[in-house]
């Protein structure tokens, strides 16, 4: 082999091999989470601009006054996350490096390389197979009669990665329904 012919060789496989390392590295660092089912709120099943998204916010259990303080420093606020009864999530915040004892997962309020925080809209794809039903049942019983969810895989670093779209305890859409 020539010279040129490694050097091409070399161009082509380094964005793959960056590339790998970056799946590598980011399931890596998933498998070593925590799940939570956090609520959520203020959704738009069907974004017309951005496509078959749910747009939404975390419902956080803290008060006005807790959310400002956090905003108000968020690079150093983190979410004290703790289980409760029947599965409600507390969240607390906390600022600086000290978390409380009792924090099962801490949740970082300013998302690493993000430019949104925890308490800005977030947006999770639906399939558009799925997006009008999913519409359709938030609907016709009224949203505020439904409980709608969604799962979180918190890492050990913070980083807080929405998983599934949970509607009244059940994941939506549901396992059945996933490959129509």
């Amino acid at each position: 082999m020539t010279r040129l012919t490694i050097m091409r060789l070399a161009v082509l496989a380094l964005p793959v091999a960056v590339l790998g390392w970056q799946v590598f590295a980011l399931e890596r660092g998933l498998a070593d989470h925590t799940l939570w089912r956090i609520p959520i709120e203020g959704f738009d099943p069907r974004d017309p601009i951005r496509g078959q998204y749910v747009l939404y916010s975390y419902r956080w259990p803290v008060t006005p006054a807790e959310r400002s303080t956090c905003e108000d420093a968020l690079a150093e606020c983190r979410l004290c996350l703790t289980e409760e009864a029947g599965g409600v999530v507390g969240a607390e915040p906390v600022i600086g490096d000290d978390p409380a004892p009792e924090c099962t997962a801490l949740v970082t309020a300013r998302q690493p390389g993000a430019d949104n925080t925890v308490f800005s809209p977030q947006r999770h794809y639906l399939d558009e197979r799925h997006a009008r039903a999913f519409e359709q049942a938030l609907t016709a019983a009224g949203v505020e009669d439904r409980q709608v969810e969604m799962e979180v895989a918190v890492t050990r670093d913070g980083r807080a990665h929405a998983r599934r779209l949970f509607l009244d305890g059940e994941p939506y859409p549901a396992a059945e329904d996933q490959g129509r």
